[in-house]
């Protein structure tokens, strides 16, 4: 690694020094923090890293900022270029434009480690585009995200809202890539990835690949619950197929998972967005059938529906009534 100008990252050589700790292999712990501190010396990474961070933030990228950095003479070995695009992770339009400069000034294609790099500090929503321009181009050069690249950024997909963009891209085959790469190793997914996955997959109306991601899941241990179903009825009422969410409720009581207040109010919810009130008002009674209390939100969203359909009066009926049976309660507990 050290001879093609590959080295340990930060994040590698903690993991691997613990697990050297761990096991007491005191020689091998001496001989790794030699070897890190070495690359570190070799690098010159705290500071000559900073310094050119700072140039490329002094300014718009211009032939100034170009002229600088190839006054600096710097070695641009790959984990010297990844720790200045760490320092720029919150500029990703300033780290792009260094990641393109090092290509061309090394007059080569960046490889594989370089690309899943990038991509790490493009994972942001106003830089979204730049990201998807990144991965084709990551693709036609033969060159895959790696699957510790994949999970992370999928992490901030959910943050800044990117995930529906991620399954409109062509390459979806890449999360079936990734979750079988991972489970080849004997690993799986956590559940909040997949959740994660399935939920953006439900979202865009994907139902036949949603219900692959869920047997997948159900291999690696976890049944779904609540959080799976509810995503799922998500999607089939933003997909107006609103009988099919209707009896998923139904199929989570056959498989042992009672339906919650909050998958009960997606239900209603997606009925009153699509201005059917009534529909959602029968939803609403089979689910006080079931001895299950509507809260705040759910009284919200139904007053929503009624007013967006200019229904004053069952809005304030409504409100009426389910103030009294609060009341009621109440009072019942008193006695």
């Amino acid at each position: 690694m050290k001879e093609q100008k590959f080295y340990i990252d930060e994040e590698t050589y903690k993991s691997i020094l613990g697990v050297l700790k761990k096991a007491k292999m005191d020689s091998d712990v001496v001989a790794l923090n030699h070897f890190h501190d070495r690359m570190v010396q070799e690098n010159a990474a705290v500071g000559v890293v900073k310094k050119v961070a700072n140039v490329v933030l002094g300014m718009d990228w211009c032939d100034k900022v170009e002229k600088e950095l190839e006054d600096m003479k710097i070695e641009l070995s790959d984990d010297f270029v990844i720790s200045v695009m760490r320092e720029l992770r919150n500029y990703p339009f300033k780290a792009l434009s260094f990641f393109n400069w090092v290509g061309e000034y090394l007059g080569s294609e960046h490889n594989t480690i370089m690309y899943n790099a990038i991509l790490r500090v493009l994972a942001r929503y106003d830089s979204k585009e730049e990201f998807w321009s990144v991965v084709e181009v990551m693709k036609n050069v033969g060159h895959e995200m790696d699957m510790d690249t994949y999970i992370k950024i999928s992490r901030q997909f959910h943050k800044c809202k990117m995930m529906e963009d991620a399954l409109e891209n062509p390459d979806l085959a890449l999360v079936f890539r990734v979750a079988k790469k991972y489970e080849a190793t004997g690993n799986f997914l956590s559940k909040p990835v997949y959740d994660g996955i399935h939920r953006s997959l439900t979202s865009v109306g994907r139902f036949d690949e949603a219900e692959k991601i869920v047997k997948v899941m159900k291999n690696a241990g976890y049944e779904p619950d609540n959080v799976t179903y509810s995503q799922l009825v998500f999607g089939l009422c933003k997909a107006r197929r609103f009988e099919e969410a209707c009896k998923v409720l139904d199929e989570m009581e056959e498989n042992g998972c009672i339906p919650d207040i909050k998958t009960w109010t997606i239900l209603i919810k997606g009925h009153c967005i699509a201005n059917e009130v009534d529909q959602a008002l029968m939803c609403f009674a089979k689910m006080v059938e079931k001895n299950i209390d509507a809260d705040a939100d759910l009284l919200e969203v139904l007053i929503n529906g009624f007013l967006g359909q200019k229904r004053v009066k069952g809005a304030y009926e409504l409100l009426v009534g389910m103030v009294e049976k609060a009341r009621n309660k109440t009072l019942a507990i008193y006695i």
